[in-house]
């Protein structure tokens, strides 16, 4: 979750997606980005810090989790 920190032992890492996970065209996931499994990221989205699984990142960062 959000605030908890992990001790990877390298100098640079990329983002972590879950399983399942669709990012759009042109979106930009910064460094330490990590995105929970069956979640959708709008294309042209920056995206920073961590998305739940079963959400929707949205243009602008409004997160909206999916109803099943």
């Amino acid at each position: 979750g959000e605030g908890i920190s992990h001790e990877t032992g390298l100098k640079k890492m990329g983002a972590i997606l879950g399983d399942n996970v669709e990012v759009g065209c042109n979106s930009v996931l910064n460094p330490g980005t990590v995105i929970g499994r069956e979640s959708n990221i709008y294309p042209l989205s920056p995206v920073r810090g961590y998305v739940p699984a079963n959400s929707i990142y949205k243009t602008g960062g409004k997160i909206v989790i999916k109803t099943k």
